[in-house]
């Protein structure tokens, strides 16, 4: 497997720590397996090199070293970042997409929530105006009922009369 480094800036210490740290612990008990040369004067190369047969170790290795991967450990999920992504051509680019990305699935949410909350608000202002409709339609038809019983006592009243006058 050859990895190219494409970068014009000199590469610190610590990232070259970081990236055998990482192989080690990728590659695991095969490390003896695995040999390095590299040419790196930034830009540069560095090819790893093993049997045919553990050619999965060094997948394994590209993988945690360049590519984001998705993790999941006994249903703990996560995504990691490889250590040396950021030498890849373009990972700044793809990085920037994927913030835009980010921030337009934010802000859709944010529109989605504020339009969730405006029809809530709708929905209960629609119940409070069937509520004080309700409240009118009880009191009229209360103030109804007295006027019909008051029209019935009224009637009663004439009935009396007419039966006494005849």
């Amino acid at each position: 497997m050859k990895i190219n480094v494409n970068t014009k800036d000199p590469i610190s210490t610590s990232t070259w720590y970081q990236y055998q740290k990482l192989l080690n612990r990728t590659i695991g008990q095969k490390e003896n397996e695995v040999y390095q040369k590299t040419n790196v004067q930034s830009p540069g190369n560095i090819i790893l090199e093993t049997l045919v047969s553990n050619w999965q170790y060094l997948a394994l290795a590209g993988g945690a070293l360049f590519f984001d991967v998705d993790v999941d450990i006994k249903g703990v999920k996560f995504k990691t970042h490889g250590a040396l992504s950021f030498l890849l051509p373009g990972d700044k680019e793809r990085k920037a997409t994927q913030s835009i990305k980010d921030s337009i699935e934010i802000e859709k949410d944010k529109e989605l929530l504020k339009s969730m909350k405006l029809d809530n608000k709708l929905k209960e202002l629609e119940v409070r105006e069937k509520g004080h409709l309700l409240a009118q339609l009880t009191s009229e038809k209360k103030n109804l009922v007295v006027e019909s019983e008051e029209i019935v006592q009224l009637n009663e009243k004439k009935l009396n009369y007419l039966k006494m006058m005849n």
